[in-house]
C-alpha cells in the first residue's frame, strides 16, 4: 500500500489477467470486479473536489466500473442501503443509526448543504471516501465474512464467492495482484493499515504492516476451512478478522486525535478524525459507553470548535479502555496507546527512583476500588463470580502492558502496580509460610525443587538459609521474573509477561484452588471471599470471547497453545465446566455440617 492516506490521483494500470489480490490468490473474475470499488470510492472523491456533485451523486448511486456479481450489487449506494444477511451482520449495522455513512455521502453531494456550508470540497473529497470506507465498506466486508460462514454447510460455493467479496472490500482492485499490495495505489482498509505503520516506522523487514499480514494470512486461511467444510474454523478466522479491523480503527483514530493535537487548523486531520470516531464509536458503545462519550466528545461531532477539548491524554487513555476489553494486540497498534493506563490519568506508568508510581508516592493505583461483594462477569458470561473480582481481572491488562513496554523500567511499573492490595509482584512476595505451607502441596513441591537446584543453597547437612538464587526461597516466583527482567543479555517484553503469567498468575490458581478446599474443610466460607471466582478471574482475566486467541489471559494463552499443538478445544472447556461446578460445590460448603464439610472438600 502507498504511504498517503486513502487521497491520491487514478490508479496505475495493471494486468487484468492476474486474478489475485495483493497476494491472496485465486479469485474469480467476479471478485476482480468488486474489488473495483475502490476506483468507484477514489472516482467520486475526486468528482466532489472538482465540484462535478451531480457526476459524483451517479457514480455512487449507479455505479462505476464497480460491480458485485457474487452478491447482486450494482453500486456503493446499493449495498449501503440494503440490510445485512449475516447475524453478525445485523448486528454490526444495527449499531449505526439510520445508515449513517450513507447520510453523510448524501449530504455531502448536496451544494446547498447546511451542514457543509463552510467546508472545502477537499473535505467533502475526504468525508465521503472515509465513511465509505470505514463504514459503509467495513460492514458489508464482516457481513460478507459471516455470511459465508452461515453459508458453509449448505452452498460451499457461495460460501466462498461471499468470502472472496469480503477480501475485494477491504483491499480492492488497485493494490495489485502481489504480495504485500502496492507501493503507490490503494484506498481501502488495507491501505490505511499501511500508511499508520510507515508514519510510526513500524512497518515489517519488507516494509508492510503486520496487521495487513495477519489479514491476509487470516482471509487465505478462512477460505481453506470453507472449502475443507470446517465451519467452526472458518468463524474463527472470521472473529479475527474483525479485531483486526477494530485495531486499524483503534490506530486511526489515535493517529488523527494526534495530528489535531499538533495542528488544530489540519483540515484533512478534522474530517479523518470525525468519520474514525463516527465508526469506532458505534463499536466502542457495547463495551464502555463511558470511555466512548470521551471519544465523541473530543472527535464525534462535526463542524466542531472545540475539538481534542480534553486533550490527548483522556482519548488516548479511553482508547486504551477499548483496546483493553477487546483483547487488541498491543503489538500491531502504531499508536502509543498502550502506554497508557485504562481509567487513571497516570501516563505513561513509570516508576520513580523508589519504584513509585510518578505523583503518587506510593504504587497504589488512584482508582477507587468496588464492594468486594459485586459480582463480576467473566468470559462473555461463561462464568458469573459470586464476589468482585475486577481487581483480579486487570492484572491481566497489566501483563499486556508489560508485554508492549518498551523498556524494563516501564514493565517493572505495571509489575509492581498495586490495586486493592494485590500487584502482579505481591501474588508471589505476599505469600506467607504459614499459609502456604497448609493449603497448597504443589507450591511446597516447588519450593523443595528450587531449593534442590544448582542455583538452590540446599546442604548435604542439612543445613540451609533457605534460598534459591541468593535471595530468599519464598517468593522464587518473583525470584524468577527479576531475573528475567534485569538478564544480561536485555530486557524482552514478551518473554517477561509470559514469565510473569506461569511462575506468578498460573500459581495463584492452584493456590486459590487449595483454599477453597481449606476453607469449605474448616468452615471458612462465610467470608466476602470466594477463592474459586478469584481463580477464575486469573484464568479468564479480561477475555470477553471464548473464540479470540490473543490476549495476555491464561485462557488466550491455552488457546494458542491448543490451536497450534493439538487443534481441540478441550483445556478450556474443561476448565469452564470444572471451575463452574467447583463454584457450586463451594456454595454448597456454607450450609454443610462439618462432615459434609469434609466430604465435599475432598
Amino acid at each position: 500500500g502507498k504511504a498517503t492516506f486513502m487521497l491520491g490521483d487514478w490508479p496505475t494500470c495493471q494486468d487484468l489477467t492476474a486474478f489475485s489480490i495483493a497476494g491472496y490468490e485465486e479469485v474469480s473474475k467476479q471478485t476482480i470486479d468488486a474489488a473495483k470499488v475502490d476506483i468507484d470510492v477514489r472516482a467520486i472523491g475526486m468528482l466532489l473536489e472538482i465540484e462535478a456533485y451531480d457526476a459524483a451523486a451517479n457514480v455512487y448511486k449507479y455505479g462505476g466500473v464497480y460491480k458485485d456479481a457474487n452478491q447482486g450489487f450494482s453500486s456503493i449506494q446499493s449495498f449501503a442501503s440494503s440490510p445485512a444477511r449475516s447475524v453478525k451482520g445485523k448486528e454490526l449495522k444495527g449499531l449505526y443509526s439510520d445508515a449513517v455513512a450513507n447520510e453523510i455521502v448524501l449530504e455531502a453531494f448536496d451544494e446547498e448543504s447546511s451542514i457543509f456550508q463552510d467546508v472545502s470540497n477537499f473535505q467533502r473529497r475526504i468525508m465521503v471516501e472515509a465513511s465509505t470506507v470505514a463504514i459503509t465498506l467495513h460492514i458489508y466486508a464482516i457481513d460478507s465474512l459471516f455470511w459465508a460462514d452461515e453459508l458453509c454447510d449448505t452452498n460451499g460455493s457461495d460460501a466462498v464467492k461471499a468470502w472472496d467479496t469480503a477480501v475485494a472490500a477491504l483491499v480492492g482492485w488497485t493494490e495489485g495482484p502481489e504480495d504485500g499490495g502496492s507501493s503507490d495505489n490503494g484506498v481501502l482498509f488495507y491501505n490505511i493499515a499501511q500508511y499508520l505503520c510507515k508514519k510510526a516506522g513500524k512497518c515489517n523487514m519488507a516494509n508492510d504492516s503486520e496487521v495487513n499480514r495477519s489479514l491476509i494470512s487470516r482471509l487465505q486461511e478462512g477460505k481453506r476451512q470453507l472449502l475443507s467444510k470446517d465451519c467452526v474454523g472458518a468463524y474463527t478466522q472470521a472473529m479475527e478478522i474483525e479485531k483486526l479491523l477494530q485495531t486499524v480503527l483503534v490506530d486511526t483514530v489515535a493517529f488523527f486525535a494526534k495530528q489535531i493535537v499538533d495542528d488544530k487548523l489540519d483540515t484533512e486531520s478534522i474530517v479523518m478524525g470525525f468519520i474514525f470516531a463516527e465508526a469506532l464509536a458505534p463499536i466502542f458503545d457495547t463495551v464502555d459507553k463511558g470511555a466512548s462519550s470521551v471519544i465523541r466528545q473530543n472527535l464525534g461531532s462535526f463542524p466542531n470548535d472545540n475539538l481534542m477539548k480534553d486533550g490527548m491524554t483522556a482519548v488516548f487513555v479511553a482508547l486504551r479502555s477499548f483496546v483493553n476489553r477487546e483483547a487488541i494486540d498491543c503489538a500491531l497498534l502504531t499508536a502509543p496507546i498502550c502506554q497508557y493506563t485504562a481509567n487513571t490519568n497516570t501516563v505513561p506508568v513509570i516508576a520513580d527512583n523508589n519504584g513509585f508510581l510518578p505523583g503518587t508516592g506510593t504504587n497504589e493505583d488512584p482508582s477507587p476500588s468496588k464492594n468486594q461483594n459485586d459480582a463480576s462477569s467473566l468470559l462473555g458470561g461463561a462464568y458469573t463470580s459470586t464476589t468482585n473480582v475486577e481487581t483480579i481481572i486487570k492484572l491481566t491488562d497489566k501483563i499486556t502492558m508489560i508485554a508492549n513496554a518498551e523498556t524494563a523500567d516501564v514493565a517493572r511499573a505495571y509489575y509492581t502496580q498495586s490495586e486493592d492490595g494485590i500487584s502482579l509482584k505481591s501474588l508471589s512476595t505476599s505469600i506467607k509460610w504459614e499459609e502456604i505451607s497448609k493449603t497448597n502441596p504443589l507450591y511446597v513441591l516447588y519450593m523443595y525443587g528450587f531449593w534442590n537446584s544448582d542455583m538452590g543453597d540446599s546442604d548435604g547437612d542439612g543445613y540451609s538459609n533457605k534460598l534459591f538464587d541468593d535471595k530468599p526461597l519464598l517468593p522464587f516466583g518473583d525470584t524468577i521474573v527479576v531475573d528475567e527482567m534485569e538478564k544480561e543479555s536485555g530486557f524482552d517484553a514478551k518473554l517477561t509477561a509470559e514469565t510473569i503469567s506461569l511462575v506468578n498468575v498460573w500459581m495463584a490458581i492452584t493456590s486459590e484452588l487449595y483454599k477453597a478446599v481449606t476453607f469449605c474443610r474448616d468452615g471458612a466460607t462465610n467470608t466476602d471471599r470466594n477463592p474459586i471466582d478469584d481463580a477464575a478471574a486469573f484464568w479468564f482475566g479480561s477475555q470477553t470471547d471464548t473464540t479470540v486467541t490473543t490476549g495476555s489471559s491464561l485462557f488466550a494463552w491455552a488457546s494458542r497453545a491448543q490451536r497450534e499443538f493439538t487443534g481441540t478445544s478441550g483445556v478450556n472447556d474443561e476448565m469452564i465446566k470444572m471451575l463452574s461446578s467447583l463454584q457450586d460445590s463451594y456454595a454448597s460448603c456454607k450450609t454443610a455440617t462439618g462432615d459434609q464439610r469434609k466430604d465435599t472438600a475432598l
